[in-house]
C-alpha cells in the first residue's frame, strides 16, 4: 500500500498510469485477473476492472484526483451538492448577476474579475486527497483482499476515472454494462468514495 500512498496526485495521464500499475500490482497478488477499459472521445476514461462473470456485487471507488476548488465554491458546493444541477446554475446566475452590476459599480467589477480569475484554481492539481480518493481505493482494495481469503468469487471491482469531472468514468462503464448485457438487475453495486 505505500507505493499507492506515495503516488498522491493523479491528474494527468502518467500520473494516473503509475497508480493503476500500483493497484495492477495488488489485485495480482490478491490473485485476481484484471483489464483496463477505456471509454470516451474528447474526455477519455480509463477503468480498471476485476474480471467476473455474472457478478453479485460491483464494488466501485474512483482513484483521479480533482483540482484545487476556490474558497467561495467550497461552501457553494456543500450547500446545493457537489456535480449538480443546482450548483451548476448557481454559478450561472452569480456570473450574470456580477457581469451585469458590475458596468454599475466599480467595486464589483472587481469582484467579478476575482470571481473569474479563480477559476484557473480547476488548472491546479489537489495532492490532497488522502480522504476523497485514496482512502476509497484502499478500502477497496482491502475488500477485494477479504473477500479473495473467504472464498467469495461474485463480486467484481472497478476503479473508475473522471469522476472529479463529472462522473464520466462511471457513468461510460454503466452504459457498457447496460449495452452488453453483462450484470443482472439483481446485481448489488456499492460506491466507495469517503472512507
Amino acid at each position: 500500500m505505500e507505493k499507492i500512498l506515495e503516488i498522491q496526485r493523479r491528474f494527468f495521464r502518467k500520473e494516473k498510469n503509475q497508480f493503476l500499475h500500483a493497484v495492477e500490482e495488488k489485485l495480482t497478488e490478491y490473485g485476481y485477473e484484471w483489464e483496463r477499459k477505456s471509454f470516451g472521445k474528447i474526455v477519455k476514461s480509463v477503468n480498471l476492472e476485476t474480471k467476473c462473470d455474472r457478478p453479485e456485487f460491483i464494488f466501485i471507488a474512483h482513484y483521479d484526483t480533482g483540482a484545487i476548488v476556490p474558497f467561495w465554491l467550497s461552501w457553494l458546493s456543500k450547500l446545493l451538492g457537489v456535480n449538480s444541477i443546482a450548483s451548476t446554475a448557481a454559478i450561472v446566475i452569480l456570473m450574470l448577476i456580477l457581469s451585469k452590476t458590475s458596468a454599475y459599480w466599480h467595486v464589483i467589477s472587481y469582484l467579478y474579475i476575482i470571481f473569474r480569475v479563480s477559476f484557473l484554481s480547476f488548472l491546479i492539481p489537489n495532492k490532497k486527497n488522502l480522504d476523497d480518493n485514496t482512502s476509497g481505493v484502499i478500502a477497496l482494495l482491502e475488500l477485494a483482499k477479504r473477500c479473495k481469503e473467504n472464498g467469495i468469487n461474485r463480486a467484481k471491482f472497478i476503479f473508475v476515472d473522471n469522476e472529479e469531472w463529472g462522473l464520466f468514468g462511471s457513468r461510460a462503464h454503466a452504459k457498457y454494462f447496460k449495452r452488453e448485457r453483462l450484470i443482472s438487475p439483481r446485481c448489488k453495486i456499492i460506491s466507495i468514495d469517503c472512507v
